[in-house]
């Protein structure tokens, strides 16, 4: 009798430390499925973002290239118009640049000088009207400087046509170097929306041009334009007034709220600044697809165990 109790009672520690160990083994296995699974998460995780953002940067980066040659072919324009204003003694004819071919249409809508009064004295859109422009920042930014400098305006509307405009503009000068007015290149602002419009960015994507005083001057998200909109509190600036000309961050947009990340680039020699933008959600859409497929064999995986080890 003693010694079958002591044989039933050392079968039952067997069995016991048996299934101890069974269940010690399958919350190490579920541990290590567990954590390879959301290690394997997080990598996915960073490779989407991570490739996201390199995708930004290279777009960001053909965006500023496409900003600065179109600012460069109008520039060259002011310069030209500039240098025959003065060697000329003022007599110069935009018709005539314009008939040499001087003026890409696709880009410019019209160039103009105006007097030193702020009057239009000639457009290569036709008769001007004599109105006074003295208050136009186009205009106003060149009084009293001395300084031979390129503007950059806003977007305006014309009451006339109704078309939105970038006015460049650059002073010109008498032969005793006295302010004798402004030369105005009109850009289109679609040329650069057109350009925008070709990127895929996803849904919510969005692709803009502001300038440093804040004001867009041209943005594009899918088929939606925006000329007016300011982005002065954007997080961009203070990355800006630090000192950094390029970085990728993330935040919620002013406009809409939208959670973006962005990469945005200066321009050099214009005080304009380049930016790209994805909605966070359409980054992580191909994370969020391989997340639940890893959780899920994860989860299989920790049934089937269990089951087998219950069993046991």
């Amino acid at each position: 009798m003693f010694w079958n109790h002591l044989q039933r009672k050392s079968a039952n520690w067997s069995g016991a430390a048996s299934h101890l160990l069974i269940w010690l083994l399958t919350g190490a296995l579920l541990g290590a499925i567990w954590w390879q699974a959301l290690s394997e998460v997080e990598a996915d995780r960073l490779r989407v973002i991570h490739v996201a953002e390199h995708d930004l940067v290279n777009l960001a980066r053909a965006n500023q290239e496409h900003a600065v040659r179109t600012f460069d072919s109008a520039d060259q324009v002011l310069r030209l118009i500039q240098t025959q204003y003065t060697g000329h003694r003022g007599r110069v004819t935009l018709d005539a640049l314009d008939a040499q071919g001087a003026l890409d249409r696709h880009i410019i809508r019209d160039v103009s000088i105006i007097d030193g009064w702020g009057v239009p004295r000639q457009s290569t859109q036709g008769p001007v009207a004599q109105v006074d422009l003295s208050a136009q920042d186009y205009f106003k930014a060149h009084i009293g400087t001395g300084v031979d400098k390129l503007f950059i305006s806003r977007p305006v509307r014309s009451d006339e046509f109704g078309e939105w405009a970038i006015k460049l503009s650059r002073r010109v000068i008498d032969r005793d170097g006295a302010f004798a007015g402004v030369v105005v290149v009109s850009l289109d602002p679609h040329y650069f929306t057109r350009f925008y419009r070709q990127i895929d960015l996803g849904p919510g994507g969005v692709v803009s041009l502001f300038g440093l005083d804040g004001g867009v001057r041209a943005r594009a998200m899918g088929s939606a334009e925006d000329f007016t909109a300011s982005l002065s509190g954007s997080p961009m600036f203070a990355r800006l007034a630090r000192g950094q000309q390029t970085a990728t961050i993330t935040f919620n947009s002013l406009i809409d709220g939208v959670e973006r990340t962005f990469h945005f680039r200066k321009l050099p020699s214009y005080p304009m600044i380049s930016a790209v933008g994805m909605t966070t959600r359409h980054i992580l859409a191909p994370h969020l697809e391989t997340r639940s497929r890893v959780l899920g064999e994860a989860a299989v995986g920790t049934a089937l165990l269990l089951a087998l080890a219950a069993t046991a």
